[in-house]
């Protein structure tokens, strides 16, 4: 099939849904499901490349998608269900493209704050500027990057919560992050005048997808919120957080 003709069917395969969202016959409800199923059938896998079509993206951010999971290929090709999902996340983001900077620093904050590195560190800060995780870490890089880590804990010694770019959003504490080269630290400051470092490690992409699929180019780099602000992000609703939610699924439920 051609992009225009899954996408055809992909519209057939929405208003039958709609319907069946109306209906309370348990018999409907399952004859609707299996003509969904059909329609699935007809299209079959999709190659890579006429999923591209269908998202109107480019041969690499394709090969992006499918590295990252987001667009698994099997056998013969990518299930259209999943495309279909992909497509429906797609087209919410490209809805809210003045927003996908906001999205994507939400569902970063949001994994920040889950690492076992964090939550422990948070928990038991302990008495050293680096905490005991951030300490084997800075312990097991190349001697270049430790200078830079090294030079940088002097700066966050010097100028405190100023020696970072961002405030994490999600939570009453006062956790920022820093860019440190290459390297991204997380910072805790349990009082005014301590920092405590709880991870410094490459930053990971696990959210590059949003503004792939919204196509738009991601800002960099994040300052907001700034370091002394609030724990919300400006302009932060909920409306946004169900969009961000059902961009997540399509990473964390791979």
């Amino acid at each position: 099939m051609e992009p225009n003709e899954v996408r055809d069917v992909f519209a057939v395969v929405d208003k039958v849904s709609s319907v069946t969202g109306r209906v309370r016959d348990r018999t409907a409800v399952k004859e609707l499901a299996e003509v969904v199923g059909s329609l699935y059938a007809l299209v079959g896998p999709v190659s890579p490349a006429v999923a591209g079509g269908v998202l109107e993206l480019g041969r690499s951010e394709v090969g992006g998608l499918v590295d990252s999971g987001v667009l698994p290929v099997g056998r013969g090709g990518v299930e259209p269900r999943r495309l279909h999902d992909v497509l429906a996340v797609a087209r919410e983001l490209r809805a809210r493209s003045r927003d996908l900077d906001k999205v994507r620093w939400w569902l970063e904050d949001r994994a920040l704050l889950a690492d076992e590195a964090v939550v422990r560190g948070l928990a038991e800060p302990g008495d050293d500027v680096l905490a005991p995780h951030a300490r084997r870490q800075v312990d097991g890089l190349d001697q270049r990057s430790r200078k830079k880590v090294e030079a940088w804990l002097e700066k966050l010694g010097r100028q405190g919560v100023r020696a970072t770019q961002h405030r994490v959003t999600g939570t009453s504490r006062r956790v920022c992050v820093a860019e440190v080269g290459p390297l991204r630290a997380v910072v805790a400051f349990p009082t005014a005048k301590r920092a405590v470092v709880l991870r410094v490690q490459p930053p990971a992409d696990t959210y590059g997808h949003v503004h792939v699929l919204g196509k738009v180019k991601p800002k960099d780099p994040r300052t907001t919120p700034a370091p002394g602000a609030g724990d919300r992000l400006p302009g932060w609703s909920t409306a946004l957080t169900d969009v961000a939610e059902r961009a997540a699924a399509l990473v964390d439920q791979r």
